[in-house]
């Protein structure tokens, strides 16, 4: 994940464990590594967590290239390296 806004802009989350927490106590998502793939799931306040425009709720979306995640008002670009 490539962070794309705010103080932290460029910075690059490796998602090396098989689950990566993102946001905060009012819009937390987690990102689950599979065997097929990432996966992006909400925990908490799904509806302020939006996937490229389109709240997130709550679904599970397997997570592809280029996706941008949207959570607190910052947002992420889905990579692949």
């Amino acid at each position: 994940m490539q962070i794309l806004s705010g103080k932290h802009i460029g910075r690059v989350i490796p998602l090396k464990r098989a689950l990566t927490r993102l946001g905060n106590h009012e819009s937390v998502a987690v990102i689950a590594r599979r065997k097929d793939g990432y996966f992006l799931s909400s925990l908490s306040g799904g509806e302020k967590i939006k996937l490229n425009g389109h709240p997130l709720e709550d679904r599970t979306v397997q997570l592809k290239p280029g996706d941008k995640l949207e959570i607190d008002r910052n947002l992420l670009l889905f990579l692949t390296l």
